[in-house]
């Protein structure tokens, strides 16, 4: 199961799975629905739970025993708390309760469904500690990861919002916590799943990408998993 749309991706699968090291720029929320998850970091043993959440850019490998869904939200689509690097492992009642959400999570991939998706999901997960509050994503930012794409350079997105290159940067980093760059390769790999095109090399030139290898490089480096590995979890998983 792959839904997109709204600055968040939906991912089901039935099967076990495993990642290799890898950082995305958005929150990421993981459910197991059977099995486990092991969550590892360079230098530390492997953290075992049910429910895992991890912020944006930091490295890490999943291992998924069995089936799972996986949430993965733009951080401009909630608000952005203080910048954390705090990953965090769900158990018992709260994975329970993302277990059950997920499972009835349904099929739309409306962009307006799926951000509320994306809020009940990090809402049950309390992604917001009691000393943390919510930042506001100014207009212009919000406006720069909607309609990243919709422009081929970053110049042409930072005059339309009449700031310059520079300082478009500067804001999207501070208010969203990663690098306008990053976000816009992450777009991309999102729209791979959605281009016209069998092959991959013709779904990398849909989405914007150099080449089939410059795709799968983001894809390794982004979701620690390759293109036609994702691709071939796509569908909807049978009941």
């Amino acid at each position: 199961m792959l839904l997109t749309g709204g600055g968040v991706v939906v991912h089901g699968q039935e099967t076990p799975a495993e990642t290799t090291l890898h950082s995305q720029p958005v929150w990421k929320l993981v459910v197991a629905l059977d099995g486990d998850l092991v969550l590892g970091q360079p230098g530390s043993p492997g953290t075992r739970s049910s429910a895992v959440l991890v912020p944006p850019d930091v490295q890490h490998t999943l291992t998924a025993s069995g089936a799972f869904r996986c949430l993965l939200a733009e951080p401009w689509v909630a608000g952005v708390p203080s910048p954390s690097s705090e990953i965090r492992h769900l158990d018992g009642k709260t994975a329970q309760r993302l277990a059950e959400e997920a499972t009835s999570a349904g099929t739309s991939s409306s962009g307006s469904e799926l951000r509320g998706l994306a809020a009940a999901f990090l809402g049950t997960a309390r992604l917001y500690r009691d000393d943390w509050q919510p930042a506001r994503v100014g207009a212009r930012v919000r406006e720069a990861a909607v309609r990243s794409l919709e422009v081929e350079t970053l110049r042409e997105l930072a005059s339309h919002l009449g700031l310059s290159p520079v300082r478009l940067r500067e804001v999207v980093r501070a208010e969203l916590g990663v690098p306008l760059v990053r976000l816009r390769l992450w777009q991309r790999l999102v729209r791979t799943a959605g281009a016209e095109g069998t092959g991959l090399a013709e779904r990398a030139a849909a989405a914007g990408f150099s080449d089939q290898a410059h795709l799968s490089r983001t894809s390794r480096r982004m979701v620690g998993r390759s293109p036609a590995d994702l691709l071939a979890h796509r569908a909807a998983p049978q009941a």
